[in-house]
């Protein structure tokens, strides 16, 4: 369970107790509404409280990992469901070379016949569970609307491209997501004999722990005895930086950055550290530039 369900149920709770007081204070022709809301808001209040209590159990966190990704999965269906019920029509369209005029790629244009999809609203919400689903997954805005484009951003989009879209832009667009995110790209850490081998794109941070550092994947955990100034000769410079004395963050992975703090694609966040402060902010602003 999440803080924000906690939230949730604190607001449940208030709504509850002012519906029980102004029903006890006042002499109202509206009893039988504040009744229920005084009802609801309290009943729900102590249900969403005893889950949240129930579900951080350590004992119960297993569990509650299954029920979370068979909910995923469930989304999941419904969305390829959706996408198969309303008729969805692909359309390949050759992309050409500015120099020489010749088909370099084919982009693959899926077109709705359903008047839903033509609603940012519902591109967004679709692009959000796709970012949710898979974290490689590219995704591109044409548009000719800026109303979305700061929550466009929020799903780490290739581009954002207001129409009218040349065939330069949409090219460059493809081959950097090509050359970034599509491309195998391993780190390999030799320590101590042993030889290791990781995905830079499922690193989410590198961080300082008992002589060593634990890199933090989306799979997991992977201890190795490298003190964590070695650990960032390993790593790519274009794609790490050093935000702490303690942590390391892959660029790709993170979701949004405020004064001090790192909220990554995964939910934790990172501190920044105040001498690391204008290194990752110079470093991260060179990042987004160059996608």
């Amino acid at each position: 369970m999440k803080k924000k369900d906690l939230t949730t149920a604190g607001i449940y709770l208030v709504i509850g107790v002012i519906c029980f007081a102004a029903l006890v204070l006042t002499d109202s022709k509206l009893d039988s509404l504040l009744i229920a809301g005084a009802a609801v808001g309290l009943l729900e209040g102590v249900v969403k409280i005893g889950n949240y209590v129930y579900w951080r159990r350590p004992e119960n966190q297993a569990e509650y990992r299954e029920m979370q990704e068979s909910e995923q999965i469930e989304q999941q269906d419904e969305l390829m469901q959706m996408l198969r019920d309303q008729a969805v029509s692909y359309h390949f369209q050759p992309i050409f070379s500015a120099r020489n005029g010749r088909a370099i790629a084919y982009e693959a244009l899926m077109r709705p016949e359903m008047p839903t999809l033509r609603s940012p609203l519902t591109v967004m919400k679709l692009a959000q569970e796709l970012r949710e689903r898979d974290d490689r997954t590219s995704i591109l805005f044409i548009t000719g609307s800026t109303e979305f484009l700061k929550d466009g951003y929020s799903v780490r989009p290739i581009q954002y491209l207001l129409k009218p879209v040349s065939r330069e832009d949409l090219e460059q667009a493809i081959k950097t997501d090509l050359r970034l995110y599509h491309q195998p790209r391993n780190v390999t850490f030799r320590v101590a004999g042993r030889t290791f081998v990781l995905p830079a794109e499922d690193i989410l941070c590198a961080e300082s722990r008992d002589h060593g550092s634990v890199l933090h994947t989306t799979h997991g955990e992977q201890f190795i005895l490298c003190p964590l100034s070695q650990m960032q000769e390993y790593l790519p410079k274009d794609r790490f930086c050093r935000c702490h004395n303690s942590f390391i963050v892959n660029l790709f992975h993170i979701r949004r950055v405020s004064s001090r703090t790192i909220y990554l694609t995964d939910g934790r966040d990172l501190s920044i550290g105040r001498r690391y402060i204008e290194q990752f902010q110079d470093q991260f602003v060179r990042y987004l530039n160059q996608n």
